[in-house]
């Protein structure tokens, strides 16, 4: 029995040699046959192969061997572009819309691509995680960053015009009372 790693591609393959232990025979052996010798994905998993040894005199035996085909190469996943953008109107976040699509691939196939997206993003970086996981429990995982912004100004509310005379005796007059209320989509500054 032995164990067999596909490659990258899928696919491996064994050789008599492999699963032959030494086979003997009391005049000479002329043939051996494995009934089974490349596998594929579709191979992951135990599969049983049988050895068949030949005689010059035609006489023959069979014994079987158990190949496990696993798969430990991981997918590929490639994110999506990082992206920037304005804090919603009014907000310090912003729900997004869109984030795009990794690329992914594996010669197995694809079980499952998530990833870990909040569904609000605050101002600042946000690194989003995405990871791709094969048939066969391979995981690969990639890193997006949303970077969202303060585009927006902070609004200023004047207090109203006054009219006041200076003090006596001065060109100068104290004026109470005034304040001006500042407001901005993220900090209230007053």
């Amino acid at each position: 029995d032995i164990s067999l790693y596909l490659d990258n591609t899928g696919n491996a393959s064994i050789l008599v040699d492999d699963i032959d232990n030494g086979s003997t025979d009391n005049c000479s052996i002329t043939d051996r046959f494995l009934d089974k010798v490349d596998f594929t994905c579709a191979d992951v998993g135990n599969v049983p192969v049988t050895l068949t040894v030949t005689d010059g005199s035609g006489n023959s035996d069979a014994c079987m061997a158990t190949v496990t085909v696993i798969d430990t190469i991981s997918p590929v996943i490639t994110c999506p572009a990082d992206l920037t953008l304005p804090a919603a109107t009014g907000s310090c976040d912003t729900a997004l819309v869109d984030l795009g699509t990794p690329i992914v691939s594996d010669a197995c196939g694809i079980a499952s691509t998530v990833n870990n997206a909040p569904a609000l993003f605050p101002i600042d970086t946000t690194l989003v995680v995405w990871t791709t996981t094969d048939i066969n429990g391979n995981a690969s995982t990639c890193t997006q960053q949303i970077i969202v912004i303060d585009d927006q100004d902070p609004v200023i509310t004047c207090p109203a015009d006054v009219s006041v005379s200076n003090d006596t005796d001065s060109c100068n007059a104290v004026v109470a009372g005034l304040i001006a209320v500042a407001t901005d989509n993220c900090d209230a500054l007053g």
